[in-house]
């Protein structure tokens, strides 16, 4: 998808735009596919629930990691906050919703941001496979199976 070819999108979304994923991918394009559609569903999902704006501030990548599921092979990832909530704050309400099969919490960048993606689907109902991590202070990657109060900063 392209700033030439986007409005051709039979695009059934509440709350977010195709504009917003193209200002923040590389090259200005995203790939579209069912799992990009499941992430949009559960973005929509979560911004009602939060009853606030998510900014997207990152999306479809063409250089990097491979295995990211930013990458555009599997595009499937956005990263977003909220100004008024920090990022463990947003995080809960994903917890609580059980949306989405890839977690990440950013505390320490900014704003804080958190990054959700649909690897396994929006929910994996034969595994409940849900994998959760955050960077702390000092940019070490955490694997975790719930995210604590300690994020809360």
């Amino acid at each position: 998808v392209t700033w030439d070819n986007y409005k051709t999108l039979d695009w059934g979304f509440n709350h977010f735009r195709p504009e917003e994923l193209l200002r923040v991918s590389h090259y200005n394009c995203f790939i579209w596919s069912p799992e990009l559609e499941d992430t949009l569903t559960g973005a929509d999902l979560l911004r009602d629930v939060v009853e606030a704006p998510l900014i997207v501030t990152s999306a479809c990548r063409f250089r990097g990691s491979e295995t990211s599921q930013h990458f555009f092979k599997q595009f499937n990832a956005l990263d977003v906050y909220n100004p008024d909530l920090n990022s463990y704050e947003l995080m809960q309400y994903v917890e609580k919703l059980n949306i989405f099969t890839g977690r990440g919490v950013y505390p320490y960048n900014n704003t804080g941001f958190i990054h959700i993606d649909t690897r396994f689907g929006l929910r994996d109902k034969e595994n409940g496979r849900v994998i959760r991590w955050y960077f702390d202070q000092n940019g070490a990657e955490h694997v975790v199976n719930e995210f604590s109060e300690e994020l809360n900063v």
